[in-house]
């Protein structure tokens, strides 16, 4: 991670059941993308001091499943930059049955999810705000 980067995030390859999109992080990193979504996985590098200066993760059971994306927020708001590896350095396994398809990506759940992180961070409007799959997320 270089000097200056909060995290560190890679390019992640999905396998399992078949998806649409084959890897997931391949997004050079911008703080305006937040913008329009989640684009950074949680299997990121943190550096400690930076999860210190942003509370590390707000855990509550209505941002179940965002809790990475909320921190990419914050460090974005703090002004902490992240860095992106572009290489596929792990891997994401794709099923029905993950907490992205269970929880995460039901109609019910993502509403009040995307009104919680909006309402923590007031630049960010989401324009994708009905549940889709993981397999589904450019």
């Amino acid at each position: 991670m270089c000097n200056r980067a909060a995290y560190a995030y890679p390019i992640l390859e999905q396998f399992g059941e078949p998806t649409r999109h084959k890897v997931l992080g391949d997004k050079p990193y911008h703080p305006m993308q937040l913008v329009a979504g989640n684009y950074i996985d949680a299997m990121a590098l943190v550096a400690k001091w930076a999860w210190a200066a942003a509370g590390g993760y707000y855990v509550s059971r209505s941002a179940m499943g965002w809790e990475d994306y909320d921190l990419w927020c914050s460090f974005a708001e703090l002004g902490l930059q992240g860095t992106h590896v572009p290489e596929i350095l792990a891997e994401y396994r794709v099923h029905r049955t993950s907490m992205t398809s269970s929880v995460t990506e039901q109609d019910a759940h993502k509403q009040r999810v995307v009104k919680l992180v909006e309402s923590r961070h007031d630049w960010i409007k989401l324009v994708q705000k009905a549940a889709k799959g993981r397999e589904q997320v450019s």
